[in-house]
């Protein structure tokens, strides 16, 4: 593997897209932490998936008025509050759904919503969603296999 220290830019040929689609193809491992996460958008990303063995993304949820007030009561106990994990986890089923709603009918879409349903049944990828805070930071880490370090 070369080393490739192309910056990320909004620069044609080196956005975020073009660059995960160039680098992505030698990692073993990819972990992504972001504020927001577009099932519908998946269509972009699935091919450069598919030779990863192991993807984990935490979403940090851009919560309503009233989620907020169920996380902060929450976020005060100290043990294990299983039921704000479970709204946690329905307020992201209802955020994709209203996604869904209102995404392009069309091919890529669905094929993109495909194989997002394919890698999480397989377990080749975890979605997880932060629920105690607003999380908006961007952090993406790959590893490599052992073969391709250089």
């Amino acid at each position: 593997m070369q080393t490739d220290l192309t910056f990320f830019t909004n620069e044609p040929g080196s956005t975020l897209l073009d660059r995960f689609k160039k680098t992505l193809k030698d990692a073993q491992f990819f972990d992504v932490l972001v504020g927001y996460f577009r099932t519908s958008g998946f269509y972009n990303l699935h091919e450069s998936f598919e030779s990863i063995d192991k993807i984990r993304i935490l979403v940090g949820l851009n919560v309503d008025r009233k989620s907020f007030e169920i996380i902060d009561t929450h976020r005060s106990q100290t043990s294990l509050d299983f039921e704000s994990h479970k709204r946690t986890k329905e307020l992201f089923s209802d955020s994709v759904t209203a996604e869904m709603d209102h995404s392009p009918d069309n091919y890529e879409t669905e094929l993109g919503v495909r194989k997002f349903i394919e890698f999480l049944q397989s377990g080749k990828m975890e979605i997880k969603a932060y629920p105690s805070g607003n999380i908006h930071a961007k952090v993406y880490i790959s590893r490599f296999g052992e073969d391709e370090l250089f």
